[in-house]
């Protein structure tokens, strides 16, 4: 129970960095905008170092670079948006979901880490 209360911790935290980041961007505030990606990039490090944490079959490093192509997909998504660029926004929304479906363990690759830490904890 305490690894699904820190991770749903992280995630808030996630979250609310993103808004902080969001709301800096559209204010014109670029000293509090870098601050919240700083926050938004060390809080990706923290949800990396989280799920390698609980599961000896997940990459940290793995975890870091997916979660670092998010945060800047993202990112580029709401500059996009905020810019009024729809087509554009739209197509780099598809990709958020093409990685967020990989993250949530869509891919081939974190099925079978599963399928092994699950072997590993029931031998």
């Amino acid at each position: 129970m305490r690894a699904a209360c820190r991770f749903e911790e992280l995630f808030t935290q996630h979250l609310l960095i993103a808004a902080d980041l969001v709301n800096a961007a559209k204010s014109s505030e670029i000293n509090k905008a870098n601050a919240a990606r700083d926050r938004w990039y060390n809080n990706a490090d923290e949800i990396a170092g989280f799920l390698s944490s609980i599961n000896p079959c997940w990459s940290k490093d793995t975890w870091e670079s997916m979660l670092y192509s998010h945060l800047e997909m993202t990112e580029k998504e709401a500059i996009l948006r905020l810019q009024g660029n729809y087509t554009a926004d739209i197509k780099v929304f598809d990709d958020i979901e093409n990685e967020t479906f990989k993250m949530a363990g869509g891919s081939c690759e974190y099925r079978q880490q599963l399928f092994k830490f699950i072997s590993i904890i029931d031998a």
